[in-house]
């Protein structure tokens, strides 16, 4: 056999030995085919680079509309730096836009130009300086410079109750304090915690608790509605993210927060106690004791105005849901505005084991003395009223001996009035006589 023949013949076995149906897996070109065409390496290399080009624009399109989104729906956090922000008179939403994202208060112009466009508060900006922070929501930035306007400050002081508020509004010329309580409850029904607020036919005010104590700048022409919105964003801007997170997980909402949080307020006036007396509260409701604060007595007979200096006994059976002399469990509502000082005691009590606690007259500076047992609290009560007594007593003696030696003061001046009166008429009498015989004289002179 030839070697073409040899050739042929093993051609034909290798095709025999391929089952019928199924191509080679590797297949020769036929003389008549031409190979592919192979790209030029520079091709391949700028085919690359532009899939590369179309994926960092895709990815940076991407990352700018969430970064545009997050601005636009971004809620009111805690903390953050706050900003005084002054808005020229004339000056229009674009202007409004580049001035907050100059100062930090927003990153970008175009989701606060569209939130303002979609929302009630287009056309509605107002001109003059604003305390802003740049943890605020777009809509609360609204809500802050369309209801303010020209500087104009007024403050709620630590512990001033929705009554008190709308009283020192009217006494300063603000507003009448009906404009504002008014506009209080009517804000009742619009607020984040409405599902929590407590029943309107129970409580002297629902929203009292959330008027959260700050100073604030206002326009002249100021309404009640808008200066409520004003506090109210405030509240929320401070009670929010990890406060909202602990008051979760100690189980409490926030209308309970601020109802201990104002008792704690009520109770002492320093801050370094409001931790203690934040976990005397629990202390107390985990002994199924009556609470017995004296600030819930007060608050409830003053309608919500204090100024009761002292608690009578018959006080303490004036019938009311916020007496927790009356009523086991916390009051109806809170009793102020606690500071936030006093929200964060509730939030974090100092552990201990007192249930009672009264003030240190010994000090008379508004501190109080703690005790685990009523046997102690009661004999400090009697050694209170013992020293009481005694600085009564020695107060009425020294009063009593200011009084006589007044008493004898003027008596001896009384005297020693007499005494010259007597001196000035002997005196008197002796000129006289001076003068008579000084006349005798003279008059036998002349003889």
């Amino acid at each position: 056999m030839s070697e073409d023949n040899r050739s042929n013949g093993a051609v034909q076995t290798a095709a025999q030995e391929i089952a019928p149906g199924h191509q080679p897996l590797h297949r020769r070109y036929q003389p008549s085919e031409e190979p592919p065409k192979k790209k030029h390496p520079v091709l391949r290399a700028i085919g690359r680079f532009l899939l590369l080009i179309i994926f960092i624009i895709l990815a940076l399109g991407m990352t700018f509309v969430y970064s545009m989104w997050h601005e636009y729906s971004r809620q009111t956090t805690e903390g953050g730096e706050t900003v005084r922000v002054t808005i020229p008179k004339g000056a229009t939403s674009t202007d409004v836009a580049e001035i907050l994202q100059h100062d930090g208060i927003i990153r970008y112009q175009y989701p606060f130009l569209i939130k303002l466009y979609l929302s009630e508060y287009r056309g509605r900006i107002r001109y003059g300086t604003y305390q802003l922070a740049n943890t605020m929501s777009i809509e609360d930035i609204l809500k802050v410079i369309t209801s303010t306007g020209n500087e104009l400050t007024f403050s709620i002081p630590e512990g001033y109750t929705i009554a008190r508020t709308a009283q020192k509004l009217e006494e300063e010329g603000i507003m009448p304090a009906s404009e504002f309580i008014e506009a209080v409850d009517k804000a009742a029904g619009d607020f984040a915690y409405s599902s929590i607020l407590p029943d309107k036919e129970k409580v002297l005010y629902q929203m009292e608790g959330y008027l959260y104590p700050s100073t604030y700048y206002l326009t002249e022409d100021i309404t009640g509605e808008g200066l409520v919105d004003k506090i109210l964003a405030e509240f929320k801007m401070r009670f929010s993210g990890k406060r909202q997170d602990q008051a979760k997980a100690m189980n409490m909402s926030v209308e309970e927060v601020l109802i201990r949080a104002s008792m704690v307020q009520m109770e002492t006036q320093k801050e370094n106690e409001f931790p203690i007396i934040a976990q005397i509260i629990q202390n107390r409701l985990d002994q199924k004791m009556k609470l017995q604060f004296d600030s819930t007595v007060v608050y409830a007979v003053t309608k919500g105005l204090y100024g009761k200096d002292q608690v009578l006994y018959s006080d303490l059976k004036y019938e009311s849901p916020y007496n927790t002399y009356l009523h086991n469990g916390l009051p109806v509502g809170p009793i102020c505005s606690p500071s936030l000082s006093a929200i964060d005691a509730v939030l974090n009590p100092e552990p201990n084991e007192f249930l009672f606690f009264q003030e240190d007259t010994a000090k008379d500076d508004g501190s109080n003395l703690f005790f685990e047992t009523y046997e102690e609290h009661e004999a400090a009560s009697k050694t209170a009223k013992k020293e009481e007594t005694i600085a009564s007593t020695e107060v009425a003696a020294s009063s009593e001996k200011d009084t006589d030696q007044d008493n004898r003061k003027k008596e001896e001046k009384k005297d020693s009035s007499k005494s010259e009166e007597k001196k000035d008429s002997s005196k008197s009498e002796e000129k006289k006589d001076s003068e008579k015989t000084e006349k005798k004289k003279n008059s036998g002179k002349s003889d």
